[in-house]
This record gives structure tokens, C-alpha cells and sequence, in this order.
């Protein structure tokens, strides 16, 4: 009767090592799984401030061999230096985006200004 106890709680302890070793498991796929995606995230943020940094600089060229830029151009300046901005990006963009803005005119109606 002692020998069938015994085994009944050795056969329980085991369930449970075996499940807390499930869980366990379970736990650092899950931890593995979130340190890839903030890595993924990581880098699409490295991409996208890149894609937006040359989308401003592109503007910004134009518009300065120019000395004009559309409403168009202006707009989409404003929202690609917005997101590279809240991006963390660099000082050097916003010296280029502020000489832009301030040496440059504004003319409404214009869709382009070409190259």
C-alpha cells in the first residue's frame, strides 16, 4: 500500500516537472519570438529612415536648384521630415530641411516643378 503511494507521488512529481518544463519552454519561445520581431521592427526602422531620408534630400535638391517648390512638393517635404524626425533621425537632414523651407518659395498651383 506504501510502495503503490509512493509511486503514485513520484508519478505525479513527474507530471508536473513535465509540464513546468512545457511551460517553461513554451516561455522562452515566446521571449524568442518577441526579441525577432523588436529586431524586425528594429530594422524596418533603419530602412524606413533611410527611404525617408533620401525622399527629403531628393525634394530638398530640386527645390534648391530651383529656389521654388510646389504646395505638392512642400507637403510631402513636410510629412517625410515629420516621420524621419519622430524616427530619431539626424541633424544633418534637419539643417538640410530648414536652409530648404527658408530659401525656398512655395508656389500653390504647380503639381512639379521639373528637373
Amino acid at each position: 500500500c506504501e510502495r503503490v503511494a509512493f509511486r503514485q507521488r513520484e508519478a505525479e512529481k513527474k507530471k508536473i516537472a513535465k509540464s513546468e518544463n512545457q511551460r517553461d519552454k513554451k516561455a522562452e519561445e515566446m521571449v524568442k519570438q518577441q526579441k525577432d520581431r523588436e529586431e524586425m521592427l528594429g530594422n524596418l526602422a533603419v530602412g524606413l529612415k533611410c527611404l525617408l531620408r533620401s525622399n527629403i534630400f531628393d525634394i530638398c535638391d530640386k527645390a534648391n536648384k530651383h529656389k521654388k517648390m510646389s504646395l505638392r512638393d512642400r507637403q510631402q517635404l513636410d510629412e517625410a521630415y515629420d516621420c524621419y524626425k519622430s524616427l530619431h533621425g539626424n541633424s544633418y537632414c534637419q539643417e538640410v530641411y530648414e536652409r530648404t523651407i527658408k530659401e525656398c518659395t512655395v508656389i500653390d498651383g504647380l503639381d512639379n516643378i521639373t528637373d
